[in-house]
């Protein structure tokens, strides 16, 4: 099946309060990743405002990722490696400092496909915190370890009002609903005909996750809860 020629990293806009008024805000909302681009960055500024240092604390955790990507995270201190999960740094009163989520692509004849969370939290402060969402590629395209399919499942209607139905979802085996903020708020089994209710839900701005059946590759839909 014909691959698509570009990915996109897609981070709805934030700018957060947390930890006695230290922000956090992206600076770009979306960026195009051409299917032989090696390494591409998602960028963040954090800002302490106030005269006191804070210690913030990040945790990266991959939801989805295909097989031939890594990621990996750049703060003041330094750029880590892949395997590490979580580190902090001190920011200094009135200062800012960047922290930039990064995607690799290890065979750049494929594309990449990712979500990702970053969790921020003020050391000593765990009420504090904040979560960045990150969808890296639209993920119109599920990534196999041998074959690249097109997953064209559509989520309808959309607003959704109580419920939704998928279309075209033969190849979709489990979805979650995720907030802005990237919790996890429903998560159910695909079946054909099924009526996905998430009436109990506030009305806002959600994205619905659909995965294969081996769970490495997924689309994201974002959708309106009226």
């Amino acid at each position: 099946m014909k691959k698509l020629i570009t990915t996109f990293i897609f981070c709805g806009f934030l700018a957060a309060v947390f930890g006695q008024n230290i922000t956090a805000s992206h600076d770009t909302l979306h960026l195009v990743m051409p299917l032989d681009s090696f390494d591409k960055q998602a960028h963040n500024i954090i800002t302490n405002p106030s005269a006191t240092p804070k210690t913030i604390k990040w945790t990266r955790e991959i939801i989805e990722i295909a097989p031939h990507c890594q990621s990996y995270i750049c703060d003041p201190n330094a750029c880590y490696l892949p395997t590490a999960s979580s580190k902090q740094y001190t920011l200094q009163g009135n200062s800012t400092g960047t922290l930039d989520l990064h995607l690799k692509n290890l065979d750049t004849t494929k594309l990449c496909c990712a979500t990702i969370k970053i969790k921020l939290e003020v050391v000593g402060s765990p009420a504090n915190k904040l979560d960045l969402l990150y969808f890296f590629n639209d993920c119109a395209v599920i990534l196999d370890e041998n074959e690249a399919f097109a997953l064209e499942a559509k989520v309808y209607p959309n607003p959704v009002s109580d419920f939704f139905f998928l279309e075209n979802a033969d190849e979709v085996a489990t979805l979650k609903v995720l907030s802005r903020d990237g919790r996890e708020v429903k998560n159910f089994k695909a079946t054909p005909d099924q009526k996905y209710n998430i009436a109990d839900l506030p009305a806002g701005q959600y994205f619905v996750i659909l995965a294969g059946e081996k769970g490495n590759g997924i689309r994201a839909v974002e959708i309106v809860k009226n």
